[in-house]
Protein backbone atom coordinates (compact mmCIF):
# COMPACT_ATOMS: atom_id res chain seq x y z
CA UNK A 1 0.00 0.00 0.00
CA UNK A 2 1.27 3.25 -1.03
CA UNK A 3 -1.35 6.22 -0.46
CA UNK A 4 -0.52 9.58 -0.57
CA UNK A 5 -3.03 12.45 0.56
CA UNK A 6 -2.82 15.94 -0.44
CA UNK A 7 -5.26 18.56 1.45
CA UNK A 8 -5.15 21.92 0.21
CA UNK A 9 -5.97 24.44 3.47
CA UNK A 10 -7.83 26.32 1.56
CA UNK A 11 -10.83 23.71 1.55
CA UNK A 12 -10.60 24.39 5.48
CA UNK A 13 -11.38 27.38 7.09
CA UNK A 14 -13.18 26.42 10.65
CA UNK A 15 -9.48 26.12 12.86
CA UNK A 16 -11.78 26.19 16.10
CA UNK A 17 -13.24 23.10 15.45
CA UNK A 18 -10.05 21.33 13.95
CA UNK A 19 -8.41 22.72 16.94
CA UNK A 20 -10.89 20.43 18.79
CA UNK A 21 -9.04 17.16 17.27
CA UNK A 22 -5.98 17.55 18.78
CA UNK A 23 -4.30 16.89 22.08
CA UNK A 24 -2.56 18.53 25.34
CA UNK A 25 0.62 18.71 23.90
CA UNK A 26 -0.11 19.75 20.14
CA UNK A 27 -2.60 22.64 21.57
CA UNK A 28 0.34 23.89 23.73
CA UNK A 29 2.39 23.53 20.58
CA UNK A 30 0.29 25.27 18.32
CA UNK A 31 0.03 28.35 20.59
CA UNK A 32 3.78 28.85 20.58
CA UNK A 33 3.87 29.81 17.02
CA UNK A 34 4.07 33.51 16.72
CA UNK A 35 2.62 33.67 12.90
CA UNK A 36 -1.07 33.42 13.14
CA UNK A 37 -0.28 31.62 9.64
CA UNK A 38 2.16 29.20 10.64
CA UNK A 39 -0.31 28.37 13.66
CA UNK A 40 -3.21 27.67 11.39
CA UNK A 41 -0.99 25.57 8.78
CA UNK A 42 0.27 23.62 12.17
CA UNK A 43 -3.70 23.10 13.69
CA UNK A 44 -4.75 22.02 10.13
CA UNK A 45 -2.01 19.93 8.90
CA UNK A 46 -2.08 17.82 12.31
CA UNK A 47 -6.27 17.79 12.73
CA UNK A 48 -6.20 16.42 9.69
CA UNK A 49 -3.66 13.61 9.83
CA UNK A 50 -5.36 12.44 12.57
CA UNK A 51 -8.96 12.35 10.29
CA UNK A 52 -6.88 10.94 7.58
CA UNK A 53 -5.47 8.25 10.11
CA UNK A 54 -8.91 7.37 12.14
CA UNK A 55 -10.31 6.37 8.86
CA UNK A 56 -7.83 3.53 8.01
CA UNK A 57 -8.43 2.38 12.47
CA UNK A 58 -11.58 3.40 12.47
CA UNK A 59 -11.20 5.17 16.46
CA UNK A 60 -12.00 9.14 16.51
CA UNK A 61 -9.40 10.95 15.79
CA UNK A 62 -8.58 13.11 18.67
CA UNK A 63 -8.71 9.38 20.13
CA UNK A 64 -5.53 8.68 18.54
CA UNK A 65 -2.52 8.40 20.11
CA UNK A 66 1.29 8.56 18.96
CA UNK A 67 4.69 7.04 19.83
CA UNK A 68 8.16 8.84 18.73
CA UNK A 69 11.54 6.93 18.34
CA UNK A 70 14.77 8.70 19.23
CA UNK A 71 14.60 10.92 16.90
CA UNK A 72 11.39 12.37 17.43
CA UNK A 73 10.27 10.89 14.42
CA UNK A 74 6.35 9.92 15.25
CA UNK A 75 4.41 6.69 14.78
CA UNK A 76 1.36 5.01 15.99
CA UNK A 77 0.96 3.90 19.25
CA UNK A 78 1.75 -0.04 19.20
CA UNK A 79 -1.70 -0.92 20.80
CA UNK A 80 -3.10 -0.41 17.59
CA UNK A 81 -0.70 -3.21 16.24
CA UNK A 82 -1.32 -1.19 13.28
CA UNK A 83 0.21 -2.72 9.89
CA UNK A 84 1.01 0.47 8.61
CA UNK A 85 2.82 3.72 8.77
CA UNK A 86 2.59 7.44 7.85
CA UNK A 87 4.58 10.25 7.36
CA UNK A 88 3.40 14.62 7.18
CA UNK A 89 4.65 17.58 5.57
CA UNK A 90 3.26 20.54 5.13
CA UNK A 91 3.49 24.07 3.94
CA UNK A 92 2.03 27.37 4.71
CA UNK A 93 -1.29 26.37 1.79
CA UNK A 94 -1.17 22.67 2.10
CA UNK A 95 0.05 18.98 3.35
CA UNK A 96 0.84 15.47 2.34
CA UNK A 97 0.52 12.66 3.95
CA UNK A 98 2.01 8.70 3.18
CA UNK A 99 0.13 5.90 4.49
CA UNK A 100 2.19 2.69 3.37
CA UNK A 101 2.60 -0.83 4.48
CA UNK A 102 6.33 0.06 4.40
CA UNK A 103 7.57 0.81 8.13
CA UNK A 104 10.23 3.42 6.83
CA UNK A 105 8.74 6.00 4.95
CA UNK A 106 9.29 9.50 4.59
CA UNK A 107 7.62 12.45 2.62
CA UNK A 108 8.67 16.33 2.07
CA UNK A 109 6.66 18.91 0.07
CA UNK A 110 7.74 22.47 -0.87
CA UNK A 111 6.40 25.82 -1.71
CA UNK A 112 8.59 27.46 -5.00
CA UNK A 113 10.24 30.56 -3.35
CA UNK A 114 11.42 32.35 -6.24
CA UNK A 115 12.84 35.49 -3.50
CA UNK A 116 15.23 32.66 -2.23
CA UNK A 117 18.69 33.56 -2.39
CA UNK A 118 20.53 30.18 -2.93
CA UNK A 119 24.23 30.87 -2.31
CA UNK A 120 27.67 28.59 -2.26
CA UNK A 121 26.83 28.11 1.78
CA UNK A 122 23.82 26.86 1.22
CA UNK A 123 24.62 24.59 -1.41
CA UNK A 124 28.08 23.20 0.19
CA UNK A 125 24.99 22.34 3.11
CA UNK A 126 22.98 20.31 1.36
CA UNK A 127 23.96 18.97 -2.05
CA UNK A 128 26.78 17.09 -2.97
CA UNK A 129 29.72 17.67 -5.45
CA UNK A 130 28.24 15.76 -8.01
CA UNK A 131 25.04 17.70 -7.64
CA UNK A 132 26.27 21.04 -7.69
CA UNK A 133 27.70 20.42 -10.22
CA UNK A 134 24.55 19.76 -12.29
CA UNK A 135 23.05 22.56 -10.47
CA UNK A 136 25.13 25.02 -12.29
CA UNK A 137 24.64 23.31 -15.43
CA UNK A 138 20.73 23.44 -15.42
CA UNK A 139 18.17 25.18 -16.72
CA UNK A 140 16.00 26.14 -13.84
CA UNK A 141 18.75 25.92 -11.04
CA UNK A 142 16.02 26.50 -8.03
CA UNK A 143 13.54 24.52 -9.24
CA UNK A 144 16.19 21.63 -9.73
CA UNK A 145 17.41 22.78 -6.22
CA UNK A 146 13.98 22.28 -4.54
CA UNK A 147 14.18 18.77 -6.01
CA UNK A 148 17.16 17.63 -4.19
CA UNK A 149 15.90 18.88 -1.28
CA UNK A 150 12.82 17.47 -0.88
CA UNK A 151 13.90 14.03 -2.06
CA UNK A 152 17.00 14.71 0.86
CA UNK A 153 14.44 15.42 3.18
CA UNK A 154 12.12 12.61 2.41
CA UNK A 155 14.90 10.27 2.64
CA UNK A 156 16.01 11.51 6.07
CA UNK A 157 12.69 11.59 7.40
CA UNK A 158 12.17 7.74 5.60
CA UNK A 159 15.39 6.68 7.81
CA UNK A 160 14.10 8.39 10.91
CA UNK A 161 16.88 10.57 11.66
CA UNK A 162 16.01 13.94 9.96
CA UNK A 163 18.59 16.56 10.00
CA UNK A 164 20.98 14.75 12.12
CA UNK A 165 22.27 13.03 9.20
CA UNK A 166 24.38 15.12 6.55
CA UNK A 167 22.35 15.66 3.30
CA UNK A 168 25.55 15.97 1.00
CA UNK A 169 26.39 12.13 1.78
CA UNK A 170 22.83 11.57 0.01
CA UNK A 171 23.58 11.76 -3.76
CA UNK A 172 20.80 11.85 -6.71
CA UNK A 173 23.11 13.02 -9.08
CA UNK A 174 22.89 10.53 -11.55
CA UNK A 175 19.31 10.66 -11.45
CA UNK A 176 17.95 13.96 -11.41
CA UNK A 177 20.19 16.70 -13.79
CA UNK A 178 16.79 18.56 -14.37
CA UNK A 179 14.25 19.30 -12.28
CA UNK A 180 11.11 17.40 -14.10
CA UNK A 181 7.26 17.11 -13.63
CA UNK A 182 7.72 13.35 -12.34
CA UNK A 183 10.70 11.04 -11.68
CA UNK A 184 10.52 7.83 -9.68
CA UNK A 185 13.65 5.56 -9.69
CA UNK A 186 15.72 3.14 -7.21
CA UNK A 187 18.72 3.88 -5.56
CA UNK A 188 20.36 0.77 -4.27
CA UNK A 189 17.40 -0.39 -1.94
CA UNK A 190 15.17 2.29 -1.69
CA UNK A 191 12.43 3.70 -3.81
CA UNK A 192 11.91 7.45 -4.93
CA UNK A 193 9.10 9.37 -6.47
CA UNK A 194 9.37 13.12 -6.91
CA UNK A 195 6.89 15.34 -8.49
CA UNK A 196 7.60 19.12 -9.87
CA UNK A 197 3.91 20.67 -9.93
CA UNK A 198 4.05 23.41 -12.74
CA UNK A 199 7.45 24.70 -10.97
CA UNK A 200 4.97 26.06 -7.83
CA UNK A 201 5.43 22.66 -5.59
CA UNK A 202 7.75 20.30 -4.81
CA UNK A 203 6.67 17.01 -3.34
CA UNK A 204 8.79 14.09 -2.65
CA UNK A 205 8.47 10.71 -0.93
CA UNK A 206 10.42 7.97 -0.28
CA UNK A 207 10.26 4.08 0.54
CA UNK A 208 13.58 2.48 2.01
CA UNK A 209 13.79 -1.36 1.71
CA UNK A 210 11.46 -1.59 -1.25
CA UNK A 211 12.15 -3.99 -4.13
CA UNK A 212 9.31 -4.21 -5.20
CA UNK A 213 7.52 -2.16 -8.25
CA UNK A 214 4.79 -0.02 -6.58
CA UNK A 215 2.37 2.70 -7.70
CA UNK A 216 1.11 5.70 -5.33
CA UNK A 217 -2.55 6.14 -5.30
CA UNK A 218 -2.95 10.07 -4.64
CA UNK A 219 -6.55 10.96 -2.56
CA UNK A 220 -7.55 14.37 -1.46
CA UNK A 221 -10.03 15.85 0.55
CA UNK A 222 -13.16 14.52 -1.57
CA UNK A 223 -11.90 11.58 -1.20
CA UNK A 224 -11.56 11.74 2.69
CA UNK A 225 -15.32 12.96 2.97
CA UNK A 226 -16.46 9.40 1.13
CA UNK A 227 -14.47 7.23 3.74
Amino acid sequence: MLDIWHINFSDYTDTLTLNTYLNQEENIKSLKFVKENDKNSYIKSHALLRIILSSYLDINPSLIEFECNEFFKPKLAKKYESRFYFNLSHTTTCAYVIVSTSKNCGIDVEDFNENIKIDTKILDMILSQEEEKNFYKASKKKELFFTYWTLKEAYLKAKGTGFLDNPRKIDFSKFCKESESYQTFMLKKDRYFTYNFDDKTFLSFVLLDKKEPIQPKFYSSIDLHKK
